[in-house]
């Protein structure tokens, strides 16, 4: 299966999602901040991202701008899995940012959450 990233900072939201997605055979990485995610990124090759926007101190789509500026994780997949809503991304963020899926947690279900991960695992 995949090595995942997951930058929850909710600590409920983020053991649900990893022992969900390790029971279906993948390997996770979580992690609370930006920061952590991104000093992590040196020792864990992710095969995929899922990515809380609304994050302390320094947000999602600042985080995903910044993995995209290093050579080797320009093509990563990546699933915002957030509480705020799409319509809030300026216009073209989601082709810009090579964005898979955005999912809106509040209609979200772990079931939903494991298909988005099995089809952008298949596209890398």
């Amino acid at each position: 299966m995949a090595n995942i990233l997951l930058l929850e900072p909710d600590l409920i939201l983020g053991k649900t999602y990893s022992k969900y997605l390790e029971s279906l055979g993948h390997n996770l990485n979580w992690q609370q901040s930006a920061q952590a995610a991104v000093q992590s990124l040196d020792n864990f090759q992710a095969q995929l991202a899922i990515i809380e926007l609304q994050i302390a101190g320094h947000n999602g789509l600042e985080f995903l701008y910044e993995i995209r500026s290093y050579p080797d994780l320009q093509t990563l997949p990546v699933i915002i899995q957030s509480v705020v809503g799409k319509s809030t991304l300026q216009p073209n963020v989601m082709e810009q940012l090579q964005i898979n899926a955005y999912l809106h947690k509040p209609s979200t279900s772990l079931a939903q959450l494991g298909e988005a991960v099995s089809s952008a695992a298949r596209s890398s």
